[in-house]
């Protein structure tokens, strides 16, 4: 596991009041954000980052926002509205302050979205609308030259949210200057299917893919996980890493399962069938490995892909989601093996050709 995602301010996911880094009374403003603040984060957020950088100290980490301060919105409200125009620059200030803010804390910000899932709006927690036009025109004219004017090299995804719709990412890419500050789109799974991402890489093959949010689980995920890294996503993150046995801490309307670990009420901890499922892809991929072809013939419930790692060694992942084995023959120029895949399982082959 060597790149997680972390939130600007809160999600839904919160077991305390929604909040942002400059929160208000109702009516007044602080354009100069000199009420900024990340003092929020320090009670439980910054002492666990802090801590998985002591057991990883390669750890990357993304950032996305939910909603920014409800005095910068058209609705008044961390749920819902849209960002007032007159407050582009603000905002910018704040996304670049949050990076300086945690860059001080020792946890440096790889890359950031714009907006978590920017075509939802919901009244009951954070969320934050953007027509693609919109975040073009506030990357353009206000994020990309802050980043630029004050050295901060983290990079900026657009999107963040369904397979299903291009458009968003296109207005972006398809502009010169607005996408010279951007390094790629981040995708979730919840609509469309992932042959978008391929379709939006034939468009913008210099732009990048990411997957930032979308839980997947059992052998079918992992077959679903091939999928994406398959479409040329350079990343996948799931939704969401921990919750107690009761699904908590959530505020919001959306149910979910803990991915990888579930807290349980005696304080001890339970690892999912999905930390292992996951575990065959993270131990063995390492960063900076690139996807080389694999082929075979198609086989209903199973899925495979291949990589070379930066030390020369190829690792194959093979999902075999169906309720018999599979036996397989594989060949790497004159590395030559069989094997037999149990039913329902997941399996990792690593070799130095």
């Amino acid at each position: 596991m060597n790149l997680m995602r972390l939130c600007i301010g809160s999600s839904d996911f919160i077991g305390e009041d929604y909040y942002t880094y400059d929160d208000l009374p109702q009516g007044e403003t602080d354009p100069e954000l000199t009420r900024f603040s990340i003092d929020k984060d320090r009670g439980y957020l910054l002492p666990v980052i802090q801590k998985s950088l002591e057991y990883n100290p390669d750890m990357l980490f993304f950032a996305s926002p939910w909603s920014p301060p409800a005095w910068m919105k058209t609705s008044g409200l961390l749920g819902g509205g849209k960002v007032k125009p007159e407050f582009y620059d603000a905002y910018a200030r704040y996304l670049a302050r949050y990076i300086q803010a945690y860059t001080a804390e020792g946890i440096p910000i790889f890359a950031i979205t714009v907006q978590n899932e920017p075509h939802m709006a919901h009244k009951d927690y954070p969320t934050t609308l953007w027509t693609g036009e919109e975040q073009r025109d506030f990357i353009r004219g206000h994020l990309g030259p802050l980043f630029k004017e004050q050295g901060i090299n983290t990079r900026i995804w657009c999107w963040d949210h369904n397979w299903s719709t291009l458009d968003f990412p296109r207005a972006i890419l398809s502009d010169t200057e607005a996408a010279h500050y951007v390094e790629g789109t981040a995708f979730h799974l919840y609509e469309g299917t992932v042959n978008a991402q391929s379709d939006l890489k034939r468009e913008f093959p210099g732009k990048d893919i990411f997957f930032s949010e979308g839980s997947l689980f059992r052998t079918t995920g992992a077959i679903s996980l091939i999928g994406i890294l398959s479409h040329w996503s350079r990343s996948y993150n799931a939704w969401v890493t921990l919750l107690d046995e009761h699904r908590k801490p959530n505020r919001g309307p959306h149910h979910a399962s803990a991915t990888c670990v579930e807290l349980k009420d005696d304080l001890s901890v339970e690892y999912s069938y999905d930390y292992y499922v996951y575990g065959q892809f993270m131990k063995f991929i390492q960063r900076g490995a690139v996807r080389i072809d694999s082929f075979m013939p198609e086989t209903r419930g199973f899925a495979h892909i291949a990589f070379r790692n930066p030390d020369g060694t190829i690792t194959l992942v093979t999902a075999n989601a169906s309720r018999q084995s599979k036996r397989f023959l594989v060949k790497c120029h004159e590395y030559l093996f069989r094997t037999e895949q149990p039913a329902n399982s997941v399996t990792t082959y690593c070799w130095m050709p």
